[in-house]
């Protein structure tokens, strides 16, 4: 058994996951249509949803009044394997279900206010019991949710601008496991959680200079997520509850990327349309991350941990196809990059390069209504990742399969 001290310092120096936003929280389900098209969406016009996509387009939208809204079920998956061992772990099934809420009203013409309430972030990931990461993470859950109004002008017949302000709520929790045991054999561990906000904005430019093209470009400020008053839940047995405070919080801030997005669509024929996205990403702000405590003994101290996220560049493709009158088709893929650092790679986020596979239709009932369905597959490339301040290294694999399904209403 571990000496007091040592036990301390090694559950307070690794007891924190670490990737709270890293790229495997980045969740690319802010559309039904455009997730159908390989989440392609910065120079196309798809409806209210593109007050996430590119605001400068949203008055070029047609109707007095837009409505989009949608549910998303995302069933994530991760393998680890441990080559020297053999032995191999996987995450349980757990189920992320964003949501998206988009409505666009004209005010005059050339003036459109719209308010949009996505999910940008999150995940809820629990790892076998008794794997051997267990006192690195044992699970994780992170939200983030966004409320975005927004203002969109149209400069001519042309090019239009938008901005929209963004206020972000967030929340998460985490645990992992504490290497002593009851006389019982109960489990020991470590809960920390805690909630959060951040401000930023959203910006676009849209340009359709004929009929047949479109083009657009879209920034989203980084964030930084800080929170003061976390909770820290430490469950251990009688004899060690002494070593710890009775009242233990910390404070910590995580930083959020910048986004800049440029896009593009043709029409090629009244039927047929295709687009392409061209994504960036300032990963590279989540260098380390910094976990002060509001009660340090002596025994317990303040944490300093580095990440050296990379930036990160992804590529979207996309094609739609009007059947009939009522029905249109979509298809996509693309290829994203991860902002992770193999040598500092933690398993609260598994996450590797990856290419995504898009399908989704649109069955329109009438000039007003219509039902938006689409699906993907997410296929993460096996990544050989080490956390090397404690040489914590294996393979991870990771698949993830999306279902989701919207109404739109126009008038």
């Amino acid at each position: 058994m571990l000496s007091e001290y040592r036990f301390v310092k090694f559950i307070l120096l690794f007891f924190f996951p670490l990737g709270l936003f890293a790229g495997g929280f980045d969740v690319n389900l802010q559309g039904i249509r455009q997730q159908g098209m390989g989440h392609t969406g910065t120079g196309l016009l798809q409806g209210a949803s593109n007050l996430f996509f590119n605001p400068g387009s949203a008055t070029f939208l047609k109707g007095k009044f837009q409505f989009q809204g949608g549910v998303n079920v995302s069933a994530f998956n991760a393998v680890y394997y441990d080559p020297i061992s053999g032995i191999t772990a996987r995450t349980k099934d757990r189920y992320l279900v964003p949501f998206t809420l988009y409505a666009n009203v004209r005010l005059y013409k050339g003036l459109t206010l719209g308010m949009a309430v996505y999910d940008p972030y999150g995940t809820d990931i629990y790892w076998d019991d008794n794997w051997k990461g267990r006192f690195l993470v044992q699970d994780v859950s992170v939200k983030t949710t966004h409320y975005q109004p927004t203002l969109s002008l149209a400069l001519g017949k042309k090019v239009g601008i938008g901005l929209g302000f963004i206020y972000s709520t967030g929340s998460a929790g985490f645990s992992r496991d504490i290497p002593v045991t009851s006389a019982e054999g109960a489990r020991s561990y470590i809960n920390c959680s805690g909630s959060t906000s951040a401000t930023g904005v959203n910006a676009g430019i849209f340009y359709k200079p004929t009929e047949k093209w479109n083009f657009g470009i879209s920034y989203r400020s980084g964030m930084k997520y800080k929170l003061d008053n976390g909770d820290v839940d430490i469950i251990v047995p009688e004899t060690f509850r002494s070593l710890f405070p009775s009242n233990l919080k910390f404070a910590t801030t995580v930083p959020v990327p910048d986004v800049v997005n440029f896009g593009v669509s043709a029409r090629f024929s009244k039927r047929f349309v295709m687009a392409a996205d061209v994504n960036y990403q300032t990963w590279s702000v989540y260098r380390r991350l910094n976990i002060d405590f509001n009660n340090e003994n002596g025994v317990i101290s303040d944490i300093s941990q580095i990440h050296e996220c990379r930036n990160t560049t992804s590529v979207r493709i996309g094609a739609q196809y009007t059947q009939s009158c009522c029905l249109t088709f979509r298809a996509g893929v693309a290829y994203e990059q991860s902002p992770v650092n193999r040598n500092f790679y933690f398993p609260d986020s598994p996450d590797s390069d990856r290419f995504t596979f898009h399908g989704g239709f649109t069955y329109d009932f009438d000039d007003h209504w219509s039902i938006d369905l689409a699906a993907q597959l997410i296929e993460g490339r096996q990544i050989e990742g080490n956390y090397s301040p404690i040489d914590f290294r294996g393979l991870y694999k990771t698949r993830t399969i999306v279902g989701s399904g919207g109404i739109t209403y126009t008038f």
